[in-house]
């Protein structure tokens, strides 16, 4: 196989199966789909935050203890790393009732990104 088949087959098989690499900071869904899954996401997910703490790398998203609010949560979490494979997701339950910690972080240009939903949480 020459050079420029080999390059074209690459690609064609990067278009069959996209995988995000390491260094691109985007996010799989676009447009109308994007715009969905931000609305349910402020609606089911954000709308439920008690406290927002910034850390170097991103956020930390306090919410109350709940237990069927921890499934959505996981549930959640498992779509969005599959859309967003650039964000490092880490569910923390506290002892004692003392709620659910979910921090999100990632690169400068994933907080970036990040930044801009902390926004929108709350309106």
């Amino acid at each position: 196989m020459n050079k420029i088949s080999a390059q074209n087959h690459r690609a064609a098989d990067q278009a069959a199966n996209p995988i995000v690499s390491p260094n691109q900071y985007v996010c799989q869904l676009t447009g109308p789909e994007l715009a969905k899954r931000k609305a349910k996401l402020q609606e089911e997910v954000f709308s439920q935050v008690k406290q927002i703490t910034e850390v170097e790398n991103g956020y930390v998203f306090h919410f109350a203890d709940d237990d069927d609010f921890l499934l959505k949560l996981m549930d959640y979490m498992l779509a969005e790393k599959k859309c967003c494979a650039f964000f490092q997701f880490d569910l923390s339950v506290k002892a004692h009732g003392g709620g659910i910690d979910w921090k999100i972080s990632g690169p400068a240009e994933a907080k970036e990104m990040l930044r801009l939903l902390v926004e929108d949480v709350g309106k």
